[in-house]
């Protein structure tokens, strides 16, 4: 092989690797309300692997000026396997941050009734 080639091979498998360990965040919209909903409800950040291979992923939670309040560290997820974790009260929304790519993962925001034990609300994660 032409001495280029090889440059040319080992700079495209330097970046190929570069390039697969970054990491993505998906966010879910504010998951509180102008009245007291958290007496009421219990929110939780969920999020499914999709993939046919293991995700690490951490979960954050965030007030509305972007502070973290919570964070899961990372946890890895088996294939067709999901996490939550409860956002605290005093939390407005959810950051899930993904080893890789986010294209097979699914993430949302989900609000349970203290009151009836029926799922409320589910914001998508974006």
């Amino acid at each position: 092989m032409h001495p280029f080639g090889r440059i040319a091979t080992a700079l495209a498998v330097i970046l190929g690797l570069a390039c697969s360990s970054h990491a993505a965040s998906l966010f879910a919209a504010p998951a509180t309300s102008s009245f007291d909903i958290w007496s009421y409800e219990t929110t939780y950040c969920t999020i499914l692997n999709t993939r046919t291979s293991d995700l690490t992923v951490t979960i954050r939670t965030h007030k509305y000026n972007g502070n973290i309040v919570d964070d899961s560290g990372p946890v890895t997820l088996p294939s067709e396997n999901g996490y939550s974790f409860t956002m605290s009260q005093s939390a407005q929304y959810c950051e899930f941050v993904v080893a890789g790519s986010t294209k097979s993962v699914r993430a949302m925001a989900i609000s349970k009734s203290a009151a009836t034990g029926d799922y409320t609300v589910a914001t998508p994660a974006q």
